[in-house]
């Protein structure tokens, strides 16, 4: 009996001892996750005032459908995360599924997916907006020489020397300059439209890809149905073949190479 309570006190130390150091652990993990979110809000608010700041008027399109998709996945990731923490989805998991967590386990899935979508979106996004002003810069440099006669001519002589002499020529720029005489001097632009001689094509062309680029950035209603429709297909197959996992796994490993290659034949009927 004695010997009972003296290994009775030891445990109720030694408890004690490893609660004080478990406690510290928990608190310094819980203050670098919150530390680590904070500095996220922040440079995300920082992220978007830059934003903000240093894009053209033209461009905005791109940004409101950039952060109107933002806020869309974001909400999405909160109401699975959220979801995810339900055990009143543990029972008809069980039904349906034989597992009790198979749904939460898949609701986690979908927000960690999710997360990882908004990152490749934001970047893809903003590498469109980075490319769309510096196009625009360029359009602009290109409709000041339009605008002078004298640049204008020393532009197309050199371009007509580099062309005999077999050199390189940049042919967007000359491209760029006929459309703004065609458009500037056209007969009906002065009949109806009253179009000034120094007017500038690069922000009437800057506006137009702003508009289109928006637009494709836009995720609308029927792309939203067509994911969510992909993403009930791939579940289904993702259960009903587990004897032939390795062929699903093939199968899906495939898609992003067809949609590169369907990724390459948009751009060239785009060119």
């Amino acid at each position: 009996f004695y010997h009972s309570r003296i290994h009775a006190h030891i445990s109720s130390k030694m408890t004690t001892f490893n609660l004080s150091l478990v406690t510290p652990a928990r608190s310094f993990t819980s203050s670098l996750k919150l530390l680590l979110s904070q500095a996220f809000g922040i440079c995300g608010e920082k992220a978007l005032d830059f934003l903000e700041e240093n894009t053209p008027e033209d461009l905005k399109p791109i940004q409101n459908a950039m952060l109107t998709e933002m806020t869309l996945m974001g909400m999405i990731g909160i109401v699975t995360f959220v979801l995810g923490k339900f055990k009143a989805l543990n029972d008809p998991s069980e039904k349906i599924l034989g597992e009790d967590d198979a749904i939460n386990e898949m609701l986690e899935k979908v927000h960690m997916l999710l997360f990882f979508i908004l990152v490749i979106f934001l970047l893809e996004a903003s590498f469109l907006m980075f490319i769309s002003k510096n196009r625009v810069n360029q359009w602009k440099e290109w409709n000041e020489i339009a605008t002078e006669d004298d640049k204008l001519k020393k532009t197309l002589r050199q371009h007509a020397l580099d062309m005999a002499d077999g050199k390189s020529v940049n042919h967007e720029k000359l491209i760029f300059l006929a459309i703004r005489q065609r458009f500037v001097f056209h007969k009906k632009a002065h009949e109806n439209h009253k179009t000034p001689l120094d007017f500038e094509f690069h922000r009437y062309l800057g506006s137009c890809a702003g508009k289109t680029i928006g637009h494709l950035v836009e995720i609308d209603i029927k792309n939203w149905a067509t994911l969510w429709a992909l993403f009930v297909v791939f579940w289904g197959l993702h259960w009903s073949l587990k004897s032939n996992r390795d062929v699903y796994i093939v199968g899906v490993s495939l898609i992003p190479l067809l949609l590169t290659i369907l990724n390459y034949v948009v751009l060239l009927k785009m060119s």
